[in-house]
């Protein structure tokens, strides 16, 4: 093979290169919405696509943030007869993140958080149940660890792909303990995310993609005044 011919080739598998890595790299999620929960219930780091997100605790008996042994945490204490899963659901004994769009799809995916409980007595536990399907079904539910001061353990929640074309969402967080009125279910750092499967390329990848389009072209423009 001559040499132009080589350098030509080179070029060309150059450029191919540069594509298949920009569309092989993993999308990453983005954040939608966080909700820290050390000092109030505000929500920050808001996409440019999210109108208000929101944390509502009028359902609840009580509801603060305070230092429960491992820093502040939102304490979320059930109403009087939420002492059960079953009671938690049947007396509306939960509080509820809202999260709207500015008209488009959210493309919501993921869910997140960490949970944890101060004091000894148990059982304690909770349940996210969604709007999208009228509250009906728990997206996901567990007792908590038992055990004294059970420190914040991390969730994270897929959501199906119903949530990426919905505008707006609200999650139901049921939660029960012994005594209500004395013991509460700790969340801490919920943060809403958007599916990975639909993030769109970095602006590092898309210049790749443009050296490697930019390549392809020049060599095309070669060949053809070689010809002509």
């Amino acid at each position: 093979m001559r040499a132009p011919a080589i350098k030509h080739t080179l070029v060309a598998s150059f450029a191919v290169a540069l594509m298949v890595s920009v569309g092989a790299a993993p999308a990453r999620a983005s954040v939608l919405a966080s909700f820290p929960l050390n000092a109030n219930y505000t929500a920050t780091n808001l996409a440019a696509n999210v109108a208000s997100a929101t944390i509502d605790t009028s359902t609840l008996s009580d509801a603060y943030i305070g230092n429960d042994g491992f820093g502040n945490v939102a304490e979320m204490y059930p109403n009087n007869s939420g002492t059960s899963a079953a009671l938690a659901l049947a007396t509306d004994s939960y509080f509820t993140l809202n999260i709207s769009s500015n008209g488009g799809p959210l493309n919501l995916g993921v869910l997140n958080f960490s949970v944890a409980k101060g004091g000894s007595s148990d059982p304690r536990g909770y349940a996210i149940y969604d709007s999208l399907d009228g509250f009906a079904s728990a997206l996901f539910a567990t007792q908590l660890p038992t055990g004294v001061n059970t420190a914040p353990a991390p969730e994270s929640l897929s959501l199906g792909t119903d949530f990426q074309s919905a505008t707006d969402v609200s999650f139901r967080f049921y939660v029960y303990t012994p005594q209500p009125q004395y013991n509460s279910v700790d969340f801490s750092n919920i943060s809403l995310a958007t599916s990975t499967g639909n993030s769109v390329p970095e602006p590092g990848a898309l210049s790749l993609m443009g050296v490697g389009i930019a390549c392809l072209g020049l060599l095309m423009m070669r060949r053809g005044t070689r010809r002509a």
